[in-house]
């Protein structure tokens, strides 16, 4: 896919780029992970997917404390556009006007951080969520759709000799489609590998 083709370099661009001086409070890095997904409109069961990631993300914070800093963080993740399905169907199939595919997601959020011991940090993020995708809005009709919605998510962040390394899940619950012929909701489980600089 051209769209994993070029967050795949721009991921690539990021390690090689090296780490940030140790005394700028800014971060940059690229992630990549697993996604899960579930739409329901409330008409027929809901419609279910699983997909890979690669994203991108800048972020700034400032510490607080010795051991606690808080910040805010952009990121954008590009999945491979992998169909969901409604019981083994085709989700794109006039069986239920769900969620056919995700093909990106957004998320804008605050950042909290807290040393649990030397070189291993808690983290806690909170926001808002964005996704762009196909959606099925009516028999025959599978349109290019939008959502927004509140993002969530806990994880742990150590120092490498390469960078910081990230593991975390996060949660993202997003309604307000657009267009919206039948109202629905799509849920998002991702589970994400960073590395920072």
């Amino acid at each position: 896919m051209n769209k994993l083709k070029f967050s795949a370099l721009v991921v690539a661009a990021t390690c090689v780029a090296g780490s940030v001086s140790a005394e700028s409070d800014a971060y940059f890095g690229g992630a990549f992970g697993a996604l899960s997904s579930t739409s329901s409109s409330g008409i027929a069961s809901a419609t279910m997917g699983g997909d890979k990631t690669l994203g991108v993300l800048v972020g700034y914070r400032r510490a607080i404390s010795d051991t606690k800093s808080l910040g805010v963080e952009a990121g954008l993740d590009l999945s491979e556009g992998t169909l969901m399905s409604y019981g083994g169907t085709n989700a794109c199939s006039d069986t239920s006007p769900d969620w056919c595919r995700v093909e990106k997601i957004a998320r804008v959020r605050g950042v909290y951080t807290t040393q649990m011991q030397e070189g291993l940090d808690f983290i806690a993020m909170a926001g808002f969520a964005f996704a762009q995708g196909v959606a099925e809005d009516g028999p025959g009709v599978y349109a290019n759709s939008t959502a927004r919605g509140f993002s969530l998510s806990i994880g742990t962040e150590a120092a490498t000799d390469l960078g910081t390394l990230r593991f975390e899940f996060t949660y993202d619950r997003l309604n307000n489609v657009r267009p919206n012929e039948y109202d629905k909701s799509l849920k998002l489980f991702s589970m994400k590998t960073s590395l920072l600089f």
